[in-house]
């Protein structure tokens, strides 16, 4: 569904990543792993248009991608929840999910609204809440609600459970898994490695920029050195 062939991206002269390449095949969840400053945020905000590549290129169902503006890759059925959850916080609850779904016909926006709250109750209940008033787990179930609100193909993901509390992760988790299970497509950038093995299909782990292994998360959890490099990145 998504391919990245031999992509460098980084901001000005700077190179953030180079020389990326994997592809993620349509149903499956993928999962972005490394340490704080490997280069996972710029990989998946360069899938998202928010960071051009200097070199390489990028297809989505065997469109090419590496010029397509932003907002046009939100057409095609990509969506970004933020590392930060990036929220209108002077907008409300119901406010947000509408931007999200701008790009979609209005008459699905109620069905969308429905499917969201059904996802977290917790967003219904805050409806008409300002979202900069909300705890970070509901900013963070608000900014994945917003993302599906697009009716994405690709939901891309990153820093699921970053300063979340276990409960909230729990939660975020439960609701990924049911998204997996109707067949969402979903990249996953995440520091708690042990969840997003558990979860995921394939496995990407970068180091500075570059990466260091790939392959299926079975073969990762059985690879010892691998899982003991990880755990160490989950807590480190």
């Amino acid at each position: 569904m998504l391919t990245l062939d031999r992509v460098t991206a980084g901001y000005g002269d700077v190179v953030a990543i180079e020389q990326i390449s994997f592809a993620i095949e349509k149903g499956t969840t993928f999962a972005l792993l490394g340490a704080n400053g490997a280069g996972k945020s710029t990989t998946i905000r360069t899938i998202a248009g928010h960071v051009k590549p200097k070199s390489g290129s990028l297809s989505l169902n065997g469109k090419d991608l590496t010029n397509v503006p932003t907002s046009d890759r939100v057409g095609l059925g990509i969506a970004l929840v933020p590392e930060g959850r990036k929220l209108f916080s002077d907008l409300s609850v119901a406010e947000n999910l509408v931007v999200g779904g701008y790009s979609r016909i209005k008459s699905a926006q109620q069905d969308n609204m429905d499917r969201v709250t059904g996802h977290f109750p917790r967003l219904g209940e805050r409806f008409h809440q300002k979202a900069g008033s909300l705890s970070g787990g509901e900013q963070q179930m608000l900014a994945i609600g917003r993302a599906l609100m697009a009716e994405p193909d690709l939901l891309l993901i990153d820093e699921l459970s970053l300063g979340l509390m276990p409960k909230v992760i729990d939660d975020c988790y439960t609701v990924i898994n049911d998204l997996r299970e109707v067949g969402l497509t979903i990249l996953l950038v995440e520091q708690n490695t042990e969840r997003a093995l558990d979860i995921a299909e394939q496995v990407c782990i970068l180091e500075s920029g570059r990466i260091s292994w790939t392959g299926t998360a079975q073969d990762a959890r059985g690879n010892q050195d691998l899982v003991q490099s990880l755990l160490g990145l989950s807590t480190g």
